[in-house]
């Protein structure tokens, strides 16, 4: 009977289990560091589509709402306040949950 294959796999056993366990620990870690950062974010509002919406339509109120979001989750252009956006048309229509730019509006 042949134990070679046996042997190799409970050498590479002990460094399998250390490297599963390291690389676990170094998740853990990444995430908790990213939730102390969001509970210590200042939070904005932008404005988000609340139903679709059809290219060159007006924008109502009944089409968007203002949403709270961390700081650091922006992306840059989104408008922050509704009034910017009501009385005005998108270029190519929007979809639910969709943050609004301000280049998507004429």
């Amino acid at each position: 009977m042949n134990l070679k294959p046996f042997a190799y796999y409970m050498v590479l056993l002990p460094f399998l289990v250390w490297s599963g366990y390291y690389a676990g620990c170094e998740v853990a870690r990444g995430e908790i560091n990213v939730q102390k950062l969001e509970n210590v974010s200042v939070m904005v509002k932008l404005v988000k589509a609340k139903t679709d919406v059809p290219p060159q339509v007006v924008l109502g109120s009944q089409h968007l709402e203002e949403v709270e979001v961390f700081a650091n989750r922006q992306v840059g252009g989104e408008l922050q306040q509704l009034k910017q956006a009501l009385g005005k048309k998108s270029h190519y229509g929007l979809v639910k949950g969709q943050v609004l730019l301000e280049q998507e509006l004429e």
